[in-house]
């Protein structure tokens, strides 16, 4: 890839990576208040300009700081990054590395060690133009050069990695816009001028010299292998290249004069990608056409059948976009600049392009997060939300005035298929229940006095035959445990009745073999799939079944009672979470430490099921354990992961996290919730974001779309 000037090595940005954090246990999260930083002053924020090339986005804030995200030199950012030395920034340029033209007539530029340098040869610049690089696999000889500026007297310079030059040719033009293969100038009167290969002329021949191809453009796009302009009526022009439709005729034929795009008469802006255009209308509306593998049309594309054959070769509306004030577009994604300052992208996330802090892509807008992004207005008066938990196809919240709040499919058992389903997509009150004190799943709460109540989305109604019960665990698969306010744990057998209106808990009159005999100091219960640990008052942690314990390679557990084993080798516990074949301690001294066979080392091969410190945690405050990954949250609210997410089967996986790593999206986070198919985190106050499969409403967002980023539950 070429370089503009001044660009030298990788900038010292984040490396956020992205965890699958998926369990197949309900896991609940609770904690203590936090102190929460302020908010950036709302008049600072949002952007007022956008500029794309590849794989960078670039975006001019209204404060005048610069904030861009994607591929910064060799290192990816998948939020926004505050650019050094971009303060007061009248334009920004993002090319191959991010520019800025100051108030000053300096022109800074980002450099590799993290600083900011003025670009001489730019000083007093009226406009600039960078070349953008699509194909970085095969750009060929290159047609065009790094870039151009304009200087007062309409006098343009232009510049590769050898020299500076005066280019005379394009005396005249207001803006210029380049590609490796193909640049085009634009004067006041709208004539279009292009050079390089397949300009427009009609014919494939090479130009060296900038040659009419159009009157009456108003602006224009050039991308790897295409063009595109937009005209005074409205209408879009487009040429060149057309492998998957790109020139939105209809056909996938290359064009070696411009054709008319089907059915725009009301574009005001164009922008191209390597394989895909889009247009953005005069009502706010956008179009795209062309190359949908990556869903950088917009359009809800289903990406799991989606292929490199997938393309729509006539423009489609984008979803979810109705007040766009500008459109770029990236290699293999799409942004645009809304309403309000706000910045929503689409497509592939693999290079950072979409700013939201992941990699997976989205062929709905998703939103770009920023640093300083505003909490959610409170709307559930004085109460706070103090637990989430995910069960199945559905979600409840405890507030702190003891009332619980669910969403999705709160049927017993929650089920797979449609049928009679009624999603519940936004959090409704169950009544029946106040003085909650904690939750199991979506459909038991443990009150204040030790009782137990039940609930479907038919009706609720106390569980009498249980008391005294602190803490309450199923293993999915034989058993109930429960921690009673004595410090004992017990154990029942299961008695499935798939299609009871209440949820009919095992009898405690047929207990199974407590796991711990009759110990009375247990201050802690975890309970995942076909297993369990238990926090004893000293520290010790005593697991059974396949919590670490028994051959994950063989699920046929014993018929016999399971009991419990001391987990040696590591120091005093304060915590335990329990997943599908492994755990997790959190320590005294906040370092975490986890054991079992489907917790995979950094070689990928399973750990044995000794215990051994997470090293990348040193000051955990609380920590969750899913089916094959897990999380642990700092005291700065940093969230780390780790583990195979190759079991993951809702979005957001990545086979990156076999060592623990940061996760952007979650920083800030108080309080995770993991679940099989979808997650949620809590945030503070009644700020709470779901994400993954949403067909039952359990994302609480009140629609049934799958997410693949955070959405706020709506109360």
């Amino acid at each position: 890839m070429a370089r503009t000037p001044g660009q030298h090595r990788t900038p010292p940005t984040c490396r956020w990576l992205l965890s699958a954090v998926l369990a197949a246990a309900p896991v609940a999260c609770s904690t203590p208040p936090e102190p929460e930083v302020p908010p950036r002053p709302r008049a600072a924020q949002g952007a007022v300009e956008l500029s794309a090339s590849s794989s960078l986005v670039c975006a001019r804030m209204r404060a005048g700081d610069v904030r861009c995200w994607g591929q910064l030199g060799d290192d990816v950012s998948r939020l926004p990054q505050e650019m050094p030395g971009f303060a007061g920034a009248r334009t920004v340029h993002a090319g191959v590395a991010p520019c800025a033209r100051l108030p000053s007539g300096a022109v800074q530029c980002f450099r590799a060690d993290g600083s900011e340098y003025e670009s001489v040869k730019l000083r007093g610049a009226e406009a600039l133009s960078f070349r953008i690089d699509h194909d970085q696999d095969d750009p060929g000889a290159l047609m065009t050069p790094d870039g151009c500026a304009r200087f007062a007297g309409n006098v343009w310079r232009c510049w590769n990695e050898r020299e500076t030059f005066d280019a005379t040719p394009l005396a005249g033009a207001r803006s210029v816009v380049l590609s490796p293969n193909l640049g085009c100038s634009l004067d006041a009167r709208g004539s279009l001028r292009c050079w390089g290969r397949t300009i427009g002329d009609g014919t494939a021949n090479e130009r060296n010299v900038p040659t009419r191809v159009l009157d009456g453009v108003v602006h224009a796009a050039v991308g790897q292998h295409h063009a595109c302009a937009v005209l005074r009526d409205g209408t879009v022009r487009c040429w060149g290249g057309n492998e998957r439709g790109e020139l939105g005729d209809g056909t996938t034929e290359a064009r070696t004069a411009p054709v008319r795009v089907a059915g725009l008469h009301d574009a005001v802006e164009v922008a191209l990608g390597h394989r895909h255009s889009c247009a953005l209308h005069r009502d706010g509306g956008i179009s795209c056409w062309g190359a949908d593998h990556a869903g950088q049309l917009g359009g809800g594309t289903n990406l799991e059948h989606a292929s490199s054959e997938t393309f729509a070769p006539t423009p489609r509306r984008v979803v979810e976009v109705a007040d766009a004030k500008q459109v770029v577009a990236g290699r293999n994604f799409t942004c645009a600049l809304v309403a309000g300052g706000q910045v929503r992208c689409w497509g592939s996330g693999r290079e950072g392009g979409l700013g939201n802090g992941m990699p997976a892509a989205h062929s709905v807008p998703v939103a770009v997060r920023w640093s300083w992004e505003p909490k959610v207005s409170a709307r559930l008066a004085s109460a706070e939300v103090v637990e989430v938990q995910v069960d199945g196809d559905c979600s409840c919240a405890r507030l702190s005035d003891g009332t619980v709040r669910c969403w999705g499919d709160l049927r017993w058992p929650s089920r797979s298929d449609s049928d009679g389903l009624s999603p519940i997509i936004t959090p409704t009150r169950i009544e029946a229940v106040s003085g909650a004190r904690s939750l199991l799943g979506c459909h038991v709460a443990v009150l204040g006095d030790g009782k137990l109540r039940g609930w479907t989305s038919a009706s609720a109604a106390p569980l009498p035959e249980w008391a005294n019960v602190a803490q309450l665990g199923w293993d999915g698969w034989r058993q109930t445990c429960v921690l009673t306010n004595g410090g004992q744990v017990r154990c029942y057998e299961h008695q499935h009745q798939h299609d009871a209106d209440l949820p009919l808990l095992p009898s405690p009159r047929r207990p199974s073999v407590a796991p711990l005999g009759g110990a009375a100091d247990v201050t802690q219960l975890a309970v995942g799939n076909f297993g369990g640990c238990a926090l004893r008052q000293d520290g010790s942690v005593w697991c059974w079944g396949l919590a670490g314990v028994w051959p994950v390679e063989d699920r046929r557990l014993p018929d016999g009672p399971l009991q419990a084993r001391r987990i040696e080798g590591m120091g005093r516990a304060v915590q335990v979470a329990v997943g599908e074949g492994h755990a997790c301690a959190r320590l005294v001294d906040r370092t975490v430490w986890c054991w079992g066979g489907q917790l995979l080392g950094s070689d990928g091969e399973p750990k044995s099921a000794a215990p051994s410190p997470v090293f990348a945690v040193i000051d955990a405050v609380d920590v969750h354990v899913g089916v094959a990954a897990s999380c642990a949250r700092s005291a700065g609210g940093n969230v780390v992961c780790w583990g195979n997410p190759g079991h993951a089967t809702a979005p957001l996986s990545t086979a990156e996290l076999v060592e623990p790593k940061p996760v952007a999206w979650l920083q800030g986070a108080k309080g995770l919730a993991l679940g099989q198919r979808h997650s949620c985190a809590m945030f503070g106050g009644d700020v709470v974001r779901c994400w993954g499969d949403n067909e039952a409403g359990q994302l609480g967002d009140g629609t049934t779309a799958p997410r693949e980023h955070l959405v706020d539950v709506r109360w």
